[in-house]
């Protein structure tokens, strides 16, 4: 609830409104996650 009310500290905040810098920095790694789970369920298919 917090993130909603507070002021913004600048930063990547002020050229990509929207979202915390904390959000936007999480955002690579949430789609590298998302890539390794699609490669190993791709592995898992082609053994059997």
């Amino acid at each position: 609830m917090v993130e909603f009310v507070k002021e913004s500290q600048g930063g990547i905040e002020s050229f990509l409104p929207g979202l915390s810098t904390g959000q936007w920095l999480s955002i690579p790694f949430i789609i590298l996650g998302l890539i390794l789970l699609l490669k190993k369920k791709g592995d898992i298919r082609s053994v059997n």
